[in-house]
């Protein structure tokens, strides 16, 4: 499939993603006003030390830009499971700041399956979407790059009450379940739009991005 707009949000480097027609976001809510503030626009960004990155929040200051130009209420959460009070003051004694418009969280997205590991700083997607009173709401970008956690998590996204519109994420590895991964994806009328290896690490992990379609896209294919 493919996104005749697509977008690489963020500059080079690890960190950016490729958006499909990242205008459509501000299309879609002006087109569709709302009195109600939880109505507006979302964004999931699930990330590991993200203030101790070359580039911390590249991809979520270039977004806000880009939907920031005709919304005035997109809400974007980061999630970090290694965010702590000593990194913050470290980050701000650095002359830095949590850019405006942003909100970041303390905790990671782990699927059930490593509930068992009995971390504190981890929730499933559906126990964030129901701390945070997302429940129903869509999800325009579900971002997520947290170092492998990922396949133990996508067999919670699609019970959680939430629909994502988009999916970017960062695949380590080539696990047993793999293919359970993209059939699950497929079987939840997502499609790939982008995919490329992550050259700056020897094109070990692959960047992925999936956009969510119709159930009628898949009749007869």
């Amino acid at each position: 499939f493919t996104c005749p707009h697509e977008l690489r949000v963020g500059g080079t480097g690890d960190g950016p993603k490729w958006v499909c027609d990242p205008h459509r976001i501000v299309e879609y809510y002006q087109n569709h006003p709302s009195n109600n503030e939880n109505d507006g626009c979302l964004i999931y960004s699930v990330d590991n030390h993200i203030l101790k990155s070359g580039n911390p929040f590249s991809f979520e200051l270039a977004i806000q830009g880009i939907v920031g130009v005709g919304l005035q209420n997109c809400e974007i959460h980061v999630f970090d499971p290694h965010y702590n009070k000593d990194d913050h003051m470290e980050y701000t004694n650095a002359n830095n700041e949590i850019p405006k418009g942003i909100i970041l969280h303390p905790w990671g997205i782990e699927g059930t399956k490593d509930r068992s590991k009995g971390r504190t700083n981890y929730m499933t997607l559906s126990e964030t979407v129901e701390h945070l009173n997302h429940e129903h709401r869509i999800i325009d970008i579900f971002k997520m790059d947290c170092e492998e956690c990922e396949w133990n998590a996508y067999s919670d996204w699609f019970s959680s009450k939430v629909e994502m519109r988009q999916i970017l994420i960062e695949l380590h590895g080539t696990p047993k379940n793999d293919v359970d991964f993209f059939e699950s994806m497929k079987d939840n009328n997502y499609v790939i739009f982008h995919k490329e290896a992550d050259t700056q690490y020897g094109g070990i992990w692959q960047e992925y991005g999936f956009l969510k379609l119709a159930p009628e896209f898949f009749e007869n294919r």
